[in-house]
């Protein structure tokens, strides 16, 4: 292994340029604003050494610091820092953790993943299932995976990449990332069936009375159409599990008029399981 190092060094503006030529492919976009407060500070004089380096893998590509960089050529001013070198290739999907930081959709995009984002929230919410945290989602996600969790969830179920697809058909009818989640969860029951539900539910055709997918995209329509915002994403999604739930077990009858679910009061119900 690469012995990894740490030294302190002026960065000149033609050190800076030769250090952004070096930056490791796919890294995050700059940030304009960022680059800007930094240039102010250098050019008035306010920036101060405080340790923090700019840092490089093992393979030589700087993995952190071209925020700094690209400020100190705008403000055509040299600084110091500390520079390490030999870091692992692991070490990138660390750096910033609880500051700015690197999103879980920032390393994917990275790593060369398209719909980097939509993917990255599909998987949390496969985490969160797993989990059984998703009946306590209301506007938001109900966990937050970091990157490392995120990269290892998608090694583990990498058919994810194909369901986003599906789901970014569906955007008009609800977010694009929980429904795909919940294409892969069900392909995993029956793929065919899984497709024809989510074909039926993006466009509404061949949709009986009795067929479960039109009472879940009446629903979801209505609350996203007129901008009510009134159902939380959990009972959303519990929506969509109890039709599928229906459908694939061929409990419809001429009776079925809506789909709902209750979380609370005397009727309240446990979150749905895929079946």
């Amino acid at each position: 292994m690469k012995k990894t190092t740490r030294v302190k060094q002026k960065i000149t503006v033609k050190l800076a340029k030769e250090f952004l030529d070096s930056r490791k492919e796919n890294q995050r976009s700059i940030s304009k604003r960022h680059v800007s407060e930094l240039t102010d500070a250098m050019l008035m004089n306010r920036w101060q050494y405080n340790g923090e380096s700019i840092k490089f893998n093992v393979d030589g590509q700087m993995i952190d610091g071209q925020h700094r960089c690209c400020a100190a050529i705008k403000a055509g001013k040299s600084f110091i820092s500390d520079i390490v070198y030999g870091l692992p290739k692991e070490a990138y999907y660390t750096i910033d953790q609880k500051s700015r930081g690197r999103s879980p959709g920032d390393v994917l995009r990275i790593n060369g993943e398209l719909n980097a984002q939509k993917l990255s929230i599909a998987l949390s919410y496969n985490i969160a299932y797993d989990k059984g945290y998703i009946s306590r989602s209301g506007r938001g996600m109900p966990i937050s995976p970091d990157a490392q969790q995120i990269c290892v969830e998608l090694d583990n179920n990498p058919m994810m990449r194909e369901s986003v697809k599906v789901g970014s058909r569906c955007s008009a009818i609800m977010g694009s990332s929980p429904l795909s989640f919940l294409h892969y969860r069900f392909s995993q029951k029956d793929i065919a069936l899984a497709d024809k539900f989510f074909v039926q539910l993006a466009t509404g055709e061949n949709l009986s009375k009795t067929n479960p997918v039109l009472y879940i995209r009446k629903a979801l329509l209505e609350d996203k159409i007129h901008n009510k915002a009134k159902l939380p994403m959990g009972e959303k999604i519990a929506y969509v599990i109890k039709g599928w739930n229906l459908l694939r077990h061929k409990k419809i009858a001429n009776s079925v008029k809506s789909i709902s679910w209750r979380s609370t009061g005397k009727s309240s119900e446990a979150f749905p399981v895929i079946k």
